[in-house]
């Protein structure tokens, strides 16, 4: 029988980052969430973080990212805006 395999949005489950540059880390909330980021900073993309996001919903992974670094977001029809000073 043939096998129908199909990935849904939210599945992207690995979200354990160490010492990861910030745009992986955007391009995995991308693709976990279906989401576009748009980056509005790029002082945002010298961070390299190390947090476990695995099971976190969009709102909550962005809080702790932005608790994390100096960032500040927004939610606005399937874009998340990014701004902040980032890690200086």
């Amino acid at each position: 029988p043939e096998e129908n395999i199909q990935v849904a949005a939210g599945t992207e489950y690995m979200m354990n980052f160490q010492n990861v540059p910030f745009r992986e880390i955007a391009t995995r909330i991308e693709r976990k969430f279906d989401v576009k980021c748009v980056i509005q900073n790029d002082l945002l993309l010298q961070c390299r973080l190390t947090a476990d996001l695995t099971d976190q919903s969009l709102t909550r992974t962005l809080e702790l990212l932005a608790a994390s670094i100096n960032m500040h977001f927004e939610i606005k029809s399937g874009e998340v805006l990014l701004s902040g000073t980032g890690c200086e």
